[in-house]
C-alpha cells in the first residue's frame, strides 16, 4: 500500500487520514469507484506483511462506516475477509511481523463485534459472526 512505502510510521496517521479525506469526496461525486476501491483494498490484505494489512483494514473500516454500497461488497465476502484478518483458516495464518499481527487480530475482533452491534440488524450476515466473540 502506499502508506507503507512513502509514508514514515510516524505520519501514518496523518497519511491515513489524507487518504481518506480524498476517499470521501470521491464517494460524494462518483459511487463507481467502490467496487475497485474494496477489490484494491483486499489485495493490500492478501499482502505477506501484517503491517500492509492492518493499515488496509483501517481504512475498510472508514469507508465500511460511512459508505452503505461498500459495507454490502463487504458483508457478501466476509468469510475471505476473515480468513485475512483473522487467522479463521489454520493453514493461511497472519504473516510477520509479529507486533502488526497482534494489533489487526486486536482491532478485528473489536471492529466485528462493533459491527455486528452496530449493523447487525440489517446486514443479516453480520449476525451470524457473533460466533467470534
Amino acid at each position: 500500500m502506499i502508506l507503507d512505502t512513502f509514508c514514515p510510521v510516524a505520519l501514518k496517521k496523518f497519511c491515513i487520514l489524507v487518504i481518506l479525506f480524498f476517499i470521501r469526496s470521491r464517494f460524494r461525486a462518483d459511487e463507481t469507484v467502490i467496487r475497485p476501491l474494496y477489490d484494491a483494498l483486499m489485495k493490500q490484505l492478501s499482502e505477506n506483511h501484517s503491517e500492509i494489512r492492518l493499515s488496509a483494514f483501517q481504512v475498510m473500516i472508514e469507508i465500511f462506516e460511512r459508505s452503505h454500497n461498500f459495507r454490502n461488497i463487504v458483508v457478501d465476502s466476509l468469510q475471505e475477509l476473515f480468513v485475512l484478518i483473522l487467522e479463521t483458516e489454520p493453514s493461511r495464518g497472519l504473516p510477520p511481523p509479529n507486533e502488526a499481527k497482534k494489533r489487526l487480530k486486536s482491532l478485528s475482533i473489536s471492529t466485528i463485534e462493533s459491527w455486528v452491534k452496530t449493523y447487525g440488524d440489517t446486514y443479516r450476515s453480520v449476525i451470524s459472526c457473533s460466533l467470534i466473540e
